[in-house]
Order: structure tokens, then C-alpha cells, then sequence
């Protein structure tokens, strides 16, 4: 059994899993690991092998604008998910697959790193163009630095966006951190737009202040982020109410109550995921 995964984030929710992993398609090995539709993909035409996915995030889905149902992945034969709700909603792409609600391995080793809160951490998602609410908030904010003069800052942002984002930052006086572990270490409040990290911040209890863009549509529902469950930290809808929003979270934790409901809702388990995936592994293969 080995682990292949092509992107940074895919590989940290491989390594609590204790696999050798690589980020070259696997053509020896009967069961490989991954943890991303995207690599599942890329392993069909390797038919002499099976294929176990680990989900990467918190089970956001933007299906019906994706152009209908999402095609299926036959070669998978096992799905490790963080919820049942996951487990649920994740059947039709995983038709040959037995699903095991593990909770998340990830989560558990973020859980248990030592931290010392003191930064303000801003992420930003990615341009993922397959509809309006996956798009990143960035542009819209894009003058928020200065606002927050007199906080430590530490910049973050999804791995696809690291090109445009890491500059920006740096070019503003604001250091860069490339994994999500070290932000974890030093975050006092995490201001984000659209990402697992801000369901992952709930369950440590890391305040969150949430970012909406003009673009993000108000009568659709891609759970998690997408609405209903969004209701974990202040809600910015422009860059001049972002400072307010941050002394709001840093300092009134109002919403410690919501940010756990909605990471029981979407972790149905911490302690204990990574033995629980190990074991259904082990017995995969």
C-alpha cells in the first residue's frame, strides 16, 4: 500500500496515515491511497490497481453547477470519510466503494500540536471556476492590509494560489506561510473567505471571521460554507468592516457554541480518526 498525492495539501492528509507516499502515478502497487478526486482520476488507467480515497476536506460540493452529476470513480474500492453526512453525499462518485466514517486523521494531528496563539491569520481560497461561491474573495479585499495595522498578521492561502498570493503579502510587509500546521501554532483568529481550514478552526477553537464576496450567490446551498452552517464567526461583506470584525472576534467569543455545533456537524469524530483509518486500512488490504 502506498500513498500518491500531487499537491501539498493532498500529501498532509496522507501523512498521518504513516504511508510512504509519492507524487508520481503509481503503476506497481495493487492498493494505493490518495486524497483527491482529482488523483483518483488520474489512477484509472492503472486497472491492476485499487484505489482508497481519504477526503482532504470538509465535503464541500458545488454539483448541480458543476454540469449536472459528477461522474463516478469505478477504481475506488474504499472512501474514508469525516462524517456520515460526507459518507452520504459522497455515494454516487464512489459507486464500487465501501464508505467508513473515520472522522479526519488531519484534524487529529492538528489537534495535537502545541500552540501559542498570537497572529492574525488571512487565507484565501482559490479560482476554482466551477461556479460563483468557489471563486476567491481576494479581489474584493485586496486593500485590507493597512486596515489591520497594529495586529500581527500571518498570510496563508490555498496552494493554487500561492503565486498570486505569497507576493502580495510579502510586498506589504506580511510574512507568508506555506502549511496550515504552523498557522495553527500561532493563529489567534483566522479570517478566511472559503476553505476546510475554517471548519478545521472551529474544531480547535480558533475564532473565525468570514469573508463574502458580491459574487457569492445568496439563494443557493453548498453546505458547509454555503450557507447555513456559515454562521461561525463576524460575516464581512466589505473591507472597512474587516477591523471591526477582527476586534469582535479576538475579543468577544460569542460564537464559541456555533463553531463547535458546526464541527461536530462536520467532523463526526477527532480523537481516535487516525487508529480508526489505519485499522480500515489495514483490513483493505
Amino acid at each position: 500500500m502506498i500513498g500518491y498525492a500531487t499537491a501539498i495539501h493532498y500529501r498532509h492528509h496522507l501523512e498521518p496515515l504513516g504511508l510512504e507516499i509519492t507524487d508520481r502515478r503509481v503503476t506497481n502497487h495493487p492498493r494505493v491511497v490518495v486524497a483527491s478526486r482529482k488523483d483518483a482520476r488520474k489512477m484509472e488507467p492503472v486497472k491492476t490497481a485499487e484505489v482508497a480515497v481519504v477526503e482532504h476536506g470538509a465535503g464541500q460540493r458545488y454539483h448541480i453547477d458543476a454540469g449536472g452529476p459528477e461522474s463516478p470513480h469505478p477504481n475506488v474500492t474504499l472512501f474514508l470519510a469525516p462524517s456520515k453526512r460526507v459518507a452520504r453525499q459522497s455515494q454516487h462518485l464512489w459507486p464500487e466503494a465501501r464508505s467508513v466514517v473515520v472522522g479526519s486523521p488531519r484534524l487529529e494531528y492538528l489537534a495535537s500540536l502545541d500552540r501559542a496563539p498570537a497572529r492574525v491569520v488571512i487565507a484565501f481560497h482559490w479560482n476554482s471556476p466551477v461556479c460563483p461561491e468557489s471563486l476567491s474573495a481576494w479581489k474584493h479585499y485586496q486593500s485590507i492590509i493597512p486596515l489591520l495595522d497594529g495586529y500581527p498578521l500571518l498570510g496563508h492561502g490555498h496552494p493554487a494560489m500561492r503565486g498570486h498570493l505569497k507576493g502580495w503579502y510579502l510586498r506589504q510587509g506580511v510574512e507568508w506561510e506555506d502549511d496550515w500546521a504552523e498557522c495553527v501554532k500561532q493563529a489567534a483568529v483566522l479570517v478566511c473567505d472559503n476553505s476546510s481550514i475554517m471548519w478545521e478552526a472551529c474544531a480547535l477553537g480558533i475564532p473565525v471571521v468570514v469573508l463574502n464576496a458580491p459574487w457569492y450567490r445568496r439563494d443557493v446551498d453548498w453546505p458547509p460554507r454555503f450557507w447555513r452552517h456559515a454562521d461561525i464567526g463576524p460575516q464581512v461583506e466589505h473591507a472597512s468592516e474587516l477591523r471591526a470584525a477582527v476586534d469582535q472576534a479576538a475579543t468577544n467569543d460569542r460564537w464559541e457554541g456555533r463553531r463547535r455545533r458546526a464541527a461536530e456537524w462536520v467532523y463526526d469524530r477527532v480523537e481516535g480518526s487516525t487508529e480508526a483509518a489505519v485499522a480500515v486500512l489495514g483490513e483493505w488490504t
